[in-house]
């Protein structure tokens, strides 16, 4: 794999603002970056021309612009200069993908975990990092996601889920790895994802709520991730909800855990269903009573914790995804009822937007980071 070390050429200024202008938008011509950016179009081109030569962006076809003008090159980047891999961690596997440097996903690749050991588990991500860079001519920078606390893009300092305490993965990774190594967690992964490349591209204010074996929140406030120490800790598992849930492990009473994950939904389908899977409780709905109630519970709940998202962080749109998204999907209409229930009846209407995924979006959230911390230089 070839030393890419260096950053995204230039990291300030008003090249690097038309750079990531078309890299999110484009293609646009000299005349709406000139709109979008509040410069001359004269200023555009003269930004643009050291792009263009470095490679960085090229010229597309020319295209006329509706009703009378010349026709213009939209300017576009060179999406066949830049590859960067996202790896997700789970408990049992490791899922890889390259992306192009808008997270378009190029090839994909799954591996087993051979054992949950740190150094083992980096051993085998540089190992799939190495086979899936040889599929594209130059990787930039890599992704690594994971459930878990992460801080300064590397160090984890807890992961319940692989039964890690405080690890620098990205220590362990480095030496390994000749390019640049971010580490992140999964669900903040998901939101760089969906706010530089997907459904919310458009928006500055979205949340993004991911419901499975946990409960993951992320949130965009004015169009900056909101970032922290504690935006790992996956603090809205605890929300209380009070509609009968049982005792978590921290020994609360009805919150979110109780009701919404995966193993809660399979834990009160226990007495009356037998030990199911998840997917068979949602299946046997139309013709199963019991079925039917556990899964009405638990769709009003994740409705009531929607509406208490919106109204406490007033986003204009809510993303909703996860392992688990299924139960929105087959109870939609209790998840409607639990967010009229508890949402003002003058608030704007809620655009929410419900994401069937698979582990390979969770290795793209991944890469959005790599490509993120590349593009920035974070």
């Amino acid at each position: 794999m070839p030393d890419a070390s260096e950053n995204w050429v230039p990291l300030e200024g008003l090249q690097h603002q038309v750079a990531v202008e078309v890299l999110l938008r484009g293609p646009l011509s000299r005349k709406q970056l000139a709109a979008r950016l509040g410069v001359t179009r004269g200023t555009v081109t003269r930004a643009a021309h050291p792009l263009i030569e470095a490679g960085l962006l090229v010229e597309r076809a020319h295209v006329r612009a509706q009703g009378l003008g010349r026709p213009e090159q939209p300017l576009d980047v060179e999406l066949n200069r830049d590859f960067f891999v996202g790896i997700k961690i789970t408990a049992e596997r490791l899922h890889g993908v390259v992306t192009s440097l808008r997270a378009d996903v190029l090839h994909e690749a799954t591996v087993v975990l051979r054992s949950l050991r740190p150094e083992d588990v980096a051993r085998q991500i540089a190992d799939m990092v190495d086979d899936l860079s040889k599929r594209v001519p130059r990787v930039r920078a890599i992704g690594v996601s994971l459930g878990a606390q992460v801080l300064e893009g590397s160090r984890v300092t807890n992961s319940p889920l692989l039964g890690w305490g405080a690890i620098d993965l990205g220590a362990l990774l480095r030496p390994q790895i000749p390019v640049p190594v971010v580490v992140d967690n999964d669900v903040q992964s998901l939101v760089r994802a969906e706010r530089w490349f997907g459904a919310a591209r458009n928006s500055d204010n979205f949340a993004l709520i991911t419901i499975g074996a946990g409960i993951g929140y992320g949130l965009v406030a004015n169009g900056v991730l909101m970032e922290g120490p504690d935006a790992g800790l996956n603090t809205i598992t605890h929300f209380p909800l009070d509609l009968g849930g049982s005792v978590c492990g921290d020994g609360h009473t009805g919150c979110a855990e109780t009701l919404l994950t995966i193993q809660a939904i399979r834990g009160r389908a226990l007495p009356t269903l037998g030990d199911v899977p998840f997917e068979e409780v949602l299946r046997l709905v139309p013709e199963n009573t019991a079925a039917a109630a556990i899964v009405d519970t638990a769709a009003f709940a994740l409705g009531k914790l929607i509406a208490a998202v919106s109204n406490l962080a007033l986003p204009r749109k809510v993303v909703l995804t996860g392992d688990g998204v299924a139960l929105a999907i087959v109870g939609r209409d209790a998840v409607q009822r639990g967010i009229d229930l508890h949402r003002s009846r003058r608030a704007s209407p809620l655009d929410l937007e419900v994401q069937v995924v698979g582990f390979s979006e969770w290795a793209r959230g991944a890469a959005a980071t790599a490509i993120e911390t590349f593009v920035v230089g974070r």
